[in-house]
């Protein structure tokens, strides 16, 4: 199983190829990373938005097969040239189409990034729903519009969801027989040769500051949930994130109030 000499990287300015230093593959990365903890050798997974197939090879190291799923013939096609493994297909599948043969076929799917390219959230993940097998765990991502901003900043993105507004409508979608846990990533876009030092000393002293607000009034006072719906708390927030660049992901609270992450992510568990 072996990928071909890397290709000269590319990128579009919402997918690349074979660009490993860049921010965005890191960050990419560390969700794949972060997928194969839920796993096992026997499982056939789905990626679906696979992209340019890194995550896709990189998880087929740990599974039985794997299928990297695009809308785009282009990159499905350099995917099958690019990727030599007996364990992975790479097939062209639409976001808010069903393909009859993928019903309750995978243990696991992947869809990070996908979403907020979808026009009908709730449809594509019905159409996840479908495709998985009884106990079998969805894995997802998308950025956190914690700002509410329509449209959203990226020209690629059709929607963005606030982060307990995705929550609800997976809840709603996943009601019965699943488990929902909730992660974050933390990644603020700076370049790699970002440093804490070169963040004003104010803005560290800011961050420091707001954070030990946030920590008091969670334990204590509960009072920021009442102003929660106000634009300048969401200003406030955006505090939290001029920080020195993580791929990092963590277990978040979805009863805190104020939650901040770049990067929101659902992992889905079917207990049927």
């Amino acid at each position: 199983m072996q990928a071909k000499n890397k290709s000269k990287s590319k990128f579009s300015g919402e997918r690349m190829q074979n660009h490993p230093k860049s921010n965005l593959y890191i960050i990419s990365f560390a969700r794949y990373k972060f997928a194969k903890k839920f796993i096992s050798k026997k499982d056939n997974i789905l990626d679906i938005a696979c992209g340019s197939g890194y995550g896709t090879f990189y998880l087929s190291k740990y599974c039985h097969t794997i299928t990297g799923a695009d809308i785009d013939p282009k990159i499905i096609a350099y995917c099958q040239n690019y990727y030599k493994s007996k364990r992975i297909k790479f097939d062209c599948i639409l976001p808010n189409q069903t393909n009859n043969i993928y019903i309750k076929s995978f243990n696991t799917i992947v869809s990070f990034e996908t979403l907020e390219h979808t026009k009908n959230a709730k449809t594509y993940l019905k159409q996840l729903k479908k495709y998985l097998k009884p106990n079998g765990t969805i894995i997802l991502s998308t950025p956190n519009n914690f700002l509410h901003q329509y449209p959203p900043e990226n020209k690629f993105h059709i929607k963005e969801y606030e982060l307990t507004e995705l929550y609800r409508l997976i809840k709603h979608i996943f009601s019965k027989h699943f488990h929902i846990s909730v992660y974050g990533q933390q990644s603020n876009g700076l370049s790699n040769n970002i440093t804490t030092q070169k963040i004003s000393t104010l803005k560290s002293i800011i961050i420091i500051l707001f954070k030990k607000i946030y920590s008091i009034d969670l334990q204590y006072l509960h009072l920021l949930q009442k102003i929660e719906h106000l634009e300048v708390y969401k200003k406030i927030g955006k505090l939290q994130r001029i920080m020195p660049f993580s791929p990092k992901i963590y277990k978040i609270n979805i009863a805190q109030p104020f939650l901040v992450p770049s990067i929101s992510l659902f992992v889905i568990k079917n207990q049927k």
